[in-house]
């Protein structure tokens, strides 16, 4: 039999199953408001177990010592097994034996480090935040926080460095192979990533939206206008992003003045298109070279002297009716 060494990827493909898996672990077991209902762990009928299919938090609301993180905890806890017997039995379900790596660590490595398969995921609102200083660059000078309705997904810092601005992201993750340790850790958010503001994004009852590239310069024209958005990462992530909750609205690409700019923005153009979004690419030549929104000491007026005439009122109807509510 050929084993599977890497277990990032085998925990990725168990959470996809997580539905599935479910089902053959409780077949008694119901939908119902996105979360899976049973009993108890025995898997007797009822509903005081829930199991949040997009969190994939559990609890047994019956019993409030029973419950976790994901389906691995899950499934451990309702065959009394630990949690890497318990991954090693869904990768078979799944057809992924699992055989881990022998690694040999550095002397200065933590047990498990982000190498050794850590997963970020989302941080209920109650978990208690970071400490954002850096073992080696110190305290940001900036921090943007990326949220949705579940959570927190994590952070992108910024810290200054006499060469120039230093860019480390958090994310909350947790060790597939451990007994549910979740934890802060210095590593890029989950794939698809999140967008910058995605509440905002989701909730205004504006039909356009405006995309930037970097969340100082989504903070700076965020302060005359909204919803702006960006992705995490830098240029080439962008298709590491969900673009998705841009459906149904109009957008406005807002390139850095320089040529990766203008070459990420017709990427992501061309991307959103293909989701059926309708997209309008600012033209920023004249600007000074690399200058973006937070460069600037008017950005809505410059934005508004390039917008087709229908943006624009559309623009100004959605402000008039917010000021009129």
């Amino acid at each position: 039999m050929r084993f599977v060494t890497d277990s990032t990827a085998t925990a990725e493909a168990i959470k996809a199953q997580t539905e599935n898996l479910l089902v053959e672990l409780f077949p008694a077991g119901v939908q119902v408001a996105g979360e899976f209902c049973i009993g108890d762990l025995a898997g007797n009928p009822g509903r005081s177990l829930k199991f949040n299919l997009r969190t994939h938090r559990w609890c047994d609301f019956a019993n409030p010592e029973h419950k976790g993180g994901d389906i691995i905890s899950l499934w451990a806890a309702a065959h009394s097994i630990d949690r890497r017997e318990a991954f090693r039995e869904l990768a078979e379900r799944i057809g992924r034996p699992f055989e881990p790596k022998t690694i040999k660590r550095a002397k200065n490595m933590k047990k498990n480090d982000g190498k050794l398969g850590w997963i970020s995921t989302v941080a209920p609102w109650r978990t208690a935040l970071p400490d954002f200083c850096h073992p080696k660059l110190g305290r940001p000078s900036k921090i943007y926080s990326y949220y949705g309705p579940e959570g927190r997904y994590g952070w992108v810092c910024r810290y200054e460095t006499p060469e120039g601005k230093e860019i480390r992201p958090i994310s909350f993750a947790y060790d597939p192979l451990g007994e549910n340790r979740h934890e802060w850790r210095w590593q890029h958010m989950a794939e698809p990533r999140p967008l910058y503001n995605l509440l905002r994004l989701t909730e205004t009852p504006c039909s356009l939206a405006i995309v930037v590239e970097g969340e100082k310069a989504a903070d700076a024209l965020g302060e005359v206008v909204w919803p702006v958005t960006t992705w995490s990462g830098g240029g080439p992530s962008w298709s590491k992003t969900d673009w998705t909750p841009l459906k149904g609205k109009r957008v406005i690409l807002w390139p850095d003045n320089d040529k990766p700019g203008f070459d990420c923005m017709e990427a992501i153009q061309k991307h959103l298109n293909a989701l059926g979004i309708e997209t309008f690419l600012l033209e920023t030549g004249d600007l000074p070279p690399k200058a973006d929104a937070a460069d600037l000491s008017d950005p809505l007026g410059y934005l508004v002297s390039r917008l087709p005439v229908g943006y624009v009122r559309e623009m100004e109807d959605f402000f008039l009716g917010m000021e009129a509510s």
